[in-house]
């Protein structure tokens, strides 16, 4: 059985065997080719074809990738085109891109499964590809609804779980063959033309396709035999041809194109990018193969010479899951082992950094949890008492956690002294305060807590909330302060955390909100707080709203609610800051987070690194932590202005 191509190498088969080496002194015919914008030619294209073929050249490619995201984001392409057909996306997933493009929340592990789980494995986790497709959902936030963009995903779909040697990977090819009334297709390309007839061409439609190179050539001629099968004679733009004759521009990116530098030196002159047309021209009758260049393409996308163009490379994302790195290695090795050099090295890489990190962080020796919310401190902090509020001072030489005894919050400290920490001791005086819901400051010295001791100028007593401030210095904790009028009321006010210019946010139950509680945040400015602002009905509805962490730089902001999309009794949200000033709308923090029962009293380490927040779900109140990094993987499922 003939040994099947790479990965790249089929794609790039035509550029690698194909094209002869060329004497620079070679004299060609035809006239020189007249570079163009590349922009306005493929506008001006749509204006009398219905599909821009737009090979990708060496796939992975950051010049190529970034051209096709100024191409989309001109304004005027969404005036001419509906779908973005693409290779690296499996159509199983249809239904998630189409939500994720729309603009709705969805997980980015779900929306990940659309190029994971393709006949491909690997090349499209290289960061591009994802970048891509967060383009287009950004793109059609601006966009009115007629004229929002579809990405249609063109592979198609596999079970990877019923491959388990490369001969079943190749019958699951040669059993897929697909029977033309012109010939035959491989899967890949047949499913790809399947797609884009039923939903672009039958509905008066037009497609930018976006493929390897491969996908695109002309000629039907036989390019490899091996479980593709008769490569060229049925790929994509030699069905479109048959079925819809002149239907289709097809653009070669020259990247995989080598020898093209030395047999029309002039290219090098070329603006990049440029595009140009071939018939006819000195580059188009560049030998290709058995035919010339001209035969394979209508036209040549440039993006400067080959030696200047760079790729994108995989990151630790791909390998950090265990799960779908040893899944990741076995798919590749089944398909020709190309990635396995670089996953593993990746791998090694990722677990040395993560090692590193977890030696320098001293989290009471703890062993750090991975993306799945652990017990903090088992029976050393986290107790049958029940816990709640925690935070770490001081470049975390101490931590502060609250424990219930008696049904009263008490306050806990545990030092840690020559890289030795010692067990938890009660902070006596803070007793007095009956210091409940606390944070620490970004300063790392200052507490702020909430109190329900008798304020006499405000007459706060019996109604269960005022704010404090305390420091720790060298010598001790400093005598509580109260913040003040401008904050506290006869109301409620709790749970405060400040950011780094010292602003102030907090939940409280005053008249005047959306609901029984609202989130409240006030500016610090010459050294007074200010009369606080109501966060507004993006935030606050009209059930319970409270228990706010934002974080040091005010980029985001997690807290709890009660409203009825929750999962149980009050779930936890996040929301990030728009460049505006604004809020976005709140995303659920999701199920591995969030339970039937009740979680708050969020915060995060002063070194970013972990979220640590309060859980009932065990029956006590129970303090877990997990990696913070699950916040920035919320961030990416939405768009930010």
């Amino acid at each position: 059985m003939r040994k099947p191509l790479t990965l790249l190498g089929m794609t790039l088969f035509l550029f690698v065997i194909f094209l002869p080496a060329q004497k620079p002194d070679k004299i060609l015919e035809g006239i020189d080719p007249v570079p163009q914008n590349p922009i306005e030619f493929i506008l001006d294209a749509f204006d009398r074809c219905s599909v821009v073929a737009l090979g990708e050249g060496n796939h992975m490619n950051w010049q190529a990738a970034t051209f096709r995201l100024q191409l989309i984001r001109d304004p005027r392409f969404p005036q001419k085109v509906k779908n973005i057909l693409v290779e690296c996306g499996t159509s199983q997933y249809q239904h998630i891109m189409d939500r994720y493009i729309a603009g709705e929340h969805v997980p980015m592990d779900n929306v990940r499964l659309c190029w994971r789980e393709t006949t491909q494995p690997v090349i499209w986790d290289a960061p591009i590809y994802e970048e891509f497709f967060k383009a287009v959902r950004q793109l059609n936030q601006s966009l009115p609804e007629e004229k929002k963009l579809r990405v249609l995903l063109g592979d198609p779909p596999i079970d990877w779980s019923t491959i388990h040697t490369r001969e079943e990977l190749e019958n699951w090819y040669n059993e897929r063959m697909i029977t033309r009334p012109w010939g035959k297709s491989n899967i890949r390309d047949g499913h790809a033309y399947d797609v884009l007839v039923r939903e672009v061409l039958s509905k008066g439609q037009k497609a930018l396709a976006i493929f390897g190179d491969a996908h695109f050539a002309k000629p039907e001629i036989e390019l490899a035999k091996g479980f593709f099968g008769d490569y060229l004679k049925g790929n994509l733009l030699v069905q479109l041809e048959h079925s819809h004759p002149g239907a289709a521009l097809s653009i070669t990116t020259h990247t995989g194109l080598k020898k093209i530098e030395s047999s029309y030196p002039n290219i090098l002159t070329w603006a990049k990018p440029s595009m140009a047309e071939m018939k006819g021209t000195k580059l188009g009758s560049i030998p290709h193969g058995p035919l010339k260049l001209e035969d394979f393409y209508d036209v040549i996308l440039w993006l400067g010479p080959i030696n200047t163009i760079s790729y994108s490379k995989l990151v630790y994302e791909t390998v950090e899951d265990e799960s779908y790195y040893a899944e990741a290695l076995r798919r590749d090795k089944l398909w020709i082992g190309q990635f396995q050099e670089t996953l593993t090295d990746l791998r090694d890489k990722y677990l040395k950094e993560t090692e590193k990190s977890k030696i320098s962080v001293p989290y009471l020796g703890l062993k750090p949890p991975g993306m799945t919310p652990e017990l903090f401190a088992p029976d050393l902090v986290t107790t049958n008492d029940g816990e709640g509020c925690s935070g770490w001072g001081n470049e975390m030489e101490y931590f502060v956690f609250q424990r219930w005894k008696n049904r009263k919050a008490k306050l806990y400290i545990m030092n840690r002294n020559n890289g030795v920490w010692g067990a938890p001791e009660p902070i006596p005086f803070l007793d007095k305060y009956q210091a409940g819901d606390f944070t620490i400051a970004p300063d790392g010295k200052t507490l702020v807590f909430a109190s329900n001791i008798f304020v006499e100028e405000i007459g706060s007593e019996g109604e269960g909330g005022n704010i404090w401030v305390v420091k720790k210095t060298e010598e001790g904790w400093t005598e509580p302060k109260h913040i003040g009028p401008a904050i506290n009321t006869k109301y409620h006010e709790s749970y405060p955390c400040l950011t780094e210019n010292g602003n102030l946010y907090f939940f409280s139950r005053r008249p005047g909100g959306y609901g029984t509680s609202d989130l409240y945040m006030s500016k610090f400015v010459d050294g007074e707080y200010q009369a606080p602002v109501n966060l507004g009905p993006k935030l606050n509805t009209e059930y319970h709203e409270w228990d706010t962490y934002t974080s040091p730089d005010e980029s985001y902001m997690i807290y709890c609610s009660t409203k009825p999309d929750s999962l149980g009794e009050d779930d936890l949200y996040v929301t990030f800051k728009h460049t505006d000033g604004s809020w976005s709308d709140p995303v659920h923090m999701g199920n591995k987070i969030n339970t039937e029962k009740s979680e708050n009293r969020p915060y995060v380490s002063p070194d970013g690194n972990y979220f640590f927040y309060t859980s009932t779900i065990r029956g006590n109140r129970d303090i877990y932590w997990v990696d913070a990094r699950i916040i920035e993987k919320l961030k990416q499922s939405i768009t930010l202005r």
